[in-house]
């Protein structure tokens, strides 16, 4: 691996261009396996954009290649030229034919065991030390000895030269400066190390907004008690503002809202970008708000999520970072404490309002007995696709409703469309003599007693049937949410739900100015699971204590510059138990989803900039099928941007028909989510993903699919998805959805999607 690295690092970067840059760059590399064509055909601009670390620019092929051919005496544009003393290079006078034979004699001293345990020695015992230390030396060494000591670089040239061989005398000299070049370098990149790693001041980060005096302004309250209306009345005051909400339904929401009241306002999320004329205001998701812009007044939705484990560092980069006059944060009472203490940090002035309740939320006297309790404006809750879809089915057979559905992999477009459809069937049906669900002063009713089952199926109304999504995002009219279940596995093991998480659910229910004054609480099953749920509700929510931090991709470099070659996730891993925070205040952010995606792409030639997005691209590559198209969009990228040229391919192809089952429905929804990523890229890469139109298109095909599928979906099996798909070959009218991903952009090759769907369908 060594020999290979020396084989194409010299050439690219030249053997006497300048030592800060060459060392910057070698230090920036994370090594991967590379097979000596791959290096003979590509070494040198694959090596300026490194394999896991970042280079600074990218060099030309040809001007390296002509710098090769010139004895390397190529340097880095706006570097001092080589041969002069400022750029380290030779200034000694020592001819060209002597530095040639006192390279080459170096290196043959650097191969040696003897040099590498020598600097180990030296380095304390070090084994990563000394090995640093020799990629350090052949690439800067020589020319930091001809400026720091050019007597003994002239001898040993001298001595080279006159193929005598480096003697006794000569070889000590050097292995002495070597040492004391390793033990500078050493230094330095153990000072980098430490600094790119600390994170115990991130509001410091961001100088522009630390000169301002800004107003912290808390909108704190449970569910439905104005506490957002609030703000967004100060937001349409203002002369300029950005309203950073967690999902893009919340962003469009507000772009919609603002937009109808007659104020321009432009909508920025990692999927869209609508520029409207004359827009002073924007409706971002979190993680794209601007902290390099100047607002009038912020809103800053749903505060609490400083504590989420995933994406908490994107309302703290907003609330730290955000150059606003006011910023007017809206949640619970959780993050009062922190907001508190961070505003202590920033010198920021702090203002509190509290909010309570607008509706009462009740709990019920007595859980319900089955499917032939439910009405319409009821939502029940589950915690799995596949129990919605049974429970709808259940519904729609005993009571006649129709049903809604929302669930976190649904497209956000069907999430709305799906929560409109029913906010007006459930507030007709609401309406409907004998229905109206009525308040009562005491903190429990009868969820039973209210309308007849004959009058309401005979309503038509809606019942909606959703996962824990409708806790955020979604203004729904619901009458009463109905769990059923109170326990939910989280990605590791099925555990009881937590208070805040009932809370959040259970506060749906009930709206303000709404068909259904007084919200309720109930469940299917014994009345335990009830009493578990009313110690929920008045269980009071311990306040957050640390908000969550990712590092810059600038922190990222300087740590890669820092750290011996390795592949990308190795660093990624490495970074963060290195890194330190004020415990007190801020945690690092879960990087499990980061790794995932930075593991599938470590043999992928790509800048640390590029790699950082990629990693952060908001799309579940535990899916096989995903993962495949994320690999190959990383890929095609790095063709293109290597060849100069070239667009990624969308790779998506929709083959026609309605998804009749939810194993199809699924399928689609990890399409939408491929063509996700896609638009996602396409805004940090605009150079190479150059189809966005189409695949802006597909997306919104894929989702009227789903939406037509969600009409008449049943619970399906594998037995039942082929026998779909056999229908729907012999001509019937059964089909089914599947979808088949190819990316074969010009400059890569790739193994056909379609010979390998023939391939399978006759396995």
């Amino acid at each position: 691996a060594m020999s290979a690295l020396r084989f194409w690092i010299r050439p690219a970067v030249g053997a006497r261009a300048p030592f800060a840059l060459a060392s910057r760059r070698l230090a920036s590399l994370a090594w991967r396996p590379l097979s000596i064509p791959r290096v003979m055909a590509s070494a040198r601009p694959a090596f300026a954009r490194g394999h896991g670390g970042a280079a600074p620019g990218r060099y030309v092929h040809q001007a390296a290649a002509a710098a090769a051919e010139e004895d390397y005496e190529f340097v880095d544009e706006g570097k001092p030229a080589a041969g002069s003393i400022a750029g380290y290079g030779d200034g000694s006078g020592v001819d060209k034919s002597a530095r040639s034979a006192l390279r080459e004699a170096f290196a043959s001293l650097l191969s040696k065991k003897t040099t590498r345990s020598y600097l180990e020695k030296a380095l304390g015992g070090s084994n990563t030390s000394a090995r640093m230390a020799v990629v350090d030396a052949e690439l800067g060494f020589l020319p930091w000895l001809c400026s720091a000591s050019p007597e003994t670089y002239a001898s040993a040239a001298d001595a080279a030269l006159r193929d005598i061989g480096l003697g006794q005398g000569v070889r000590e000299e050097l292995l002495s400066e070597l040492a004391e070049f390793s033990k500078i370098q050493s230094g330095e990149r153990k000072e980098l190390r430490e600094r790119s790693t600390d994170m115990t001041e991130p509001h410091e980060w961001y100088p522009q907004a630390r000169l301002m005096t800004r107003k912290i302004v808390m909108h704190v309250g449970p569910t439905n008690s104005g506490k957002t209306h609030s703000a967004m009345v100060a937001l349409k005051k203002a002369k300029s503002g950005i309203y950073c909400g967690p999902l893009r339904l919340l962003a469009w929401e507000v772009f919609d809202r603002l937009n109808a009241d007659g104020l321009p306002c432009a909508l920025i999320t990692g999927q869209e970008r609508v520029n409207t004329d004359g827009a002073r205001h924007a409706a971002v998701t979190v993680e794209m708000a601007s902290i390099s812009t100047r607002y009038d007044l912020a809103v800053l939705d749903e505060i609490q999520m400083l504590g989420h484990e995933q994406r908490g560092w994107a309302w703290t980069r907003a609330l730290l970072g955000i150059q606003a006059d006011e910023i007017h944060t809206c949640g619970d009472e959780t993050a009062c404490n922190l907001v508190q203490k961070l505003c202590y940090l920033t010198g920021d002035e702090l203002v509190v309002h509290h909010y309570k309740r607008l509706s009462p939320l009740a709990i019920a006297d007595r859980p319900l007995t089955g499917i032939r309790d439910v009405r319409p404006g009821d939502a029940l809750i589950a915690f799995s696709r596949r129990e919605i879809y049974r429970l709808k089915a259940a519904v729609e057979k005993e009571t006649g409703n129709r049903c809604c559905v929302v669930y976190g992999s649904l497209p956000p477009e069907t999430r709305k469309e799906q929560a409109t459809r029913f906010n007006g069937d459930s507030s007709t049906a609401a309406t409907t003599p004998g229905s109206a669900i009525t308040s009562n002063a005491d903190s429990s009713v009868d969820s039973t007693a209210d309308s007849p089952a004959d009058s309401l199926a005979d309503s038509r109304g809606c019942v909606l049937i959703a996962s824990d999504a409708v806790g955020m995002g979604l203004n729904l009219n619901i009458g009463r949410v109905i769990f059923t279940a109170t326990q939910k596995f989280d990605g590791f093991s099925v555990r009881p739900l937590l208070p805040t998480e009932v809370k959040q659910i259970g506060g749906r229910a009930g709206r303000f100015n709404s068909a259904f004054s007084t919200g309720v609480v109930t469940c299917f099953g014994a009345k335990s699971e009830l009493g578990f749920l009313r110690a929920s509700l008045g269980a009071p929510l311990p306040p957050l204590e640390s908000c969550g931090l990712l590092p810059t991709t600038s922190q990222l470099e300087q740590f890669a510059r820092s750290a011996a070659p390795q592949p990308f996730s190795k660093l990624l891993r490495r970074y963060f138990e290195s890194s330190r925070t004020d415990e007190g205040s801020y945690f690092v952010c879960s990087i499990e989803e980061m790794y995932r995606n930075a593991k599938l792409i470590d043999s992928v030639p790509l800048s640390i900039e590029e790699r950082l997005n990629f990693c952060i691209t908001p799309v579940d590559t535990s899916e096989p099928k995903i993962a495949d198209a994320f690999m190959r969009y990383a890929k095609a990228h790095s063709a293109a941007v290597e060849t100069g040229g070239g667009v990624v391919r969308v790779g998506v192809r929709l083959s026609p028909g309605v998804p009749r089952t939810d194993i199809e429905i699924s399928a689609l929804e990890k399409t939408h989510q491929v063509l996700d990523a896609y638009l996602w890229l396409s805004h940090k890469f605009e150079a190479t993903f150059g189809e966005r139109e189409r695949a802006r298109e597909l997306r919104h095909s894929v989702g009227s699919l789903i939406s037509q599928g969600l009409e008449g979906v049943v619970v399906g099996s594998r037995t039942n998805t082929l026998q779909a798909m056999r229908g729907r070959r012999a001509g019937t009218e059964v089909r089914a959805f599947r979808p088949e991903l190819e990316m074969a952009p010009k400059m890569h090759t790739f193994k056909s999607p379609r010979k390998s769907a023939k391939k399978a369908s006759r396995k």
